[in-house]
């Protein structure tokens, strides 16, 4: 829609007249005929109609390119009356200063303005009649509170998950650096084994090669009989030292000393270790290798064994082979 004449203070020459609003050109576009309409007004009616208005011709929206300079810079010269004149506003600028003059007016209901009963609030001046500085400053700091508190359960979010990576990331780092005293027939290994209380199957660790086997911590959640998951005396942690067959060779077989130790993570409590000589080969299975009741599951649970912390468990295994 266009201005309405009666905003004009001197009259309007026909060349600025819409043809569809018969008002005062606003945003002006043509078409390929070089007839020239609002904006709003070509638009609604292409919606509808698939011709120029004015001389039928076809046309579509995407024919539409901005009205002429010339016909433009002529209408920004144009006195308008302000658009708060029905508010109290007097003022007549150029139709190319109106925009700005609006955003100012001391009659726009919407101009942002400073509160002057001291809390310095900015507001639009419709809203200052019914403002209070300590009900509005009150909202505004609830406000502030909901967004800071929602800005901090993200952060926590974020941080929980990179401190989960880090954790696995360390766990890495500690699984290489620990396979310490590595020579030609001993090792010693730890495995820290996470989200333990939800362990369901095995796990297994890190390998290191010691006279071309490769040995590795396994680690087993058994459950003899399905019942109650916190009492059942059925459950227990299985812990074995395995080896992997000799590098080139399908057919093996070695005997080493082993210690396995379940490393207690609370003063004062001490670790659980058991040491046992085994033969192993390639016709052998992994739970010959190990304890598949080295510890039942709830005393491993129980906080006040010390063996949980962080919802993981460190186990060790020192070997070597004979």
């Amino acid at each position: 829609m266009g201005y309405d004449l009666d905003r004009f203070e001197q009259q309007v020459d026909e060349e600025f007249i819409c043809p569809i609003c018969c008002m005062v050109l606003e945003d002006t576009v043509e078409a390929p005929c070089q007839h020239v309409f609002c904006s709003g007004c070509i638009n609604q009616w292409l919606d509808r109609e698939s011709n120029c208005p004015s001389c039928r011709e076809r046309v579509v929206q995407s024919d539409l390119r901005p009205g002429p300079r010339s016909l433009r810079n002529l209408l920004g010269k144009l006195e308008i009356k302000c658009d708060f004149g029905r508010e109290g506003c007097r003022r007549t600028v150029k139709l190319e200063h109106l925009a700005a003059h609006i955003r100012e007016c001391d009659y726009n209901p919407r101009k942002m303005v400073k509160c002057t009963k001291g809390c310095e609030m900015e507001l639009q001046s419709c809203q200052m009649s019914a403002h209070s500085c300590v009900k509005d400053l009150r909202k505004l700091v609830d406000e502030l509170r909901t967004e800071q508190k929602r800005m901090f359960e993200e952060f926590k979010t974020a941080l929980s998950k990179k401190e989960a990576e880090m954790s696995q990331l360390q766990n890495r780092v500690e699984q290489m650096l620990r396979i310490t005293g590595a020579s030609q027939n001993e090792a010693t290994i730890q495995y820290r084994v996470l989200n333990i209380t939800s362990l369901n199957g095995m796990v297994l660790s890190h390998g290191v090669f010691v006279q071309n086997f490769e040995w590795k911590i396994k680690a087993k959640h058994f459950l003899k009989n399905y019942g109650n998951e916190t009492t059942n005396p059925s459950r227990s942690l299985g812990f074995y030292l395995c080896c992997h067959e000799k590098l080139g060779s399908r057919t093996w077989r070695c005997t080493a000393d082993v210690e396995l130790r379940l490393i207690s993570q609370k003063d004062g409590v001490k670790d659980i270790v058991e040491r046992f000589q085994r033969d192993f080969t390639s016709e052998s299975f992994f739970d010959s290798w190990g304890i598949p009741n080295f510890i039942r599951w709830d005393e491993l649970m129980d906080p006040a064994r010390g063996f949980i912390k962080e919802d993981s468990i460190l186990l060790e295994v020192r070997f070597r082979m004979i």
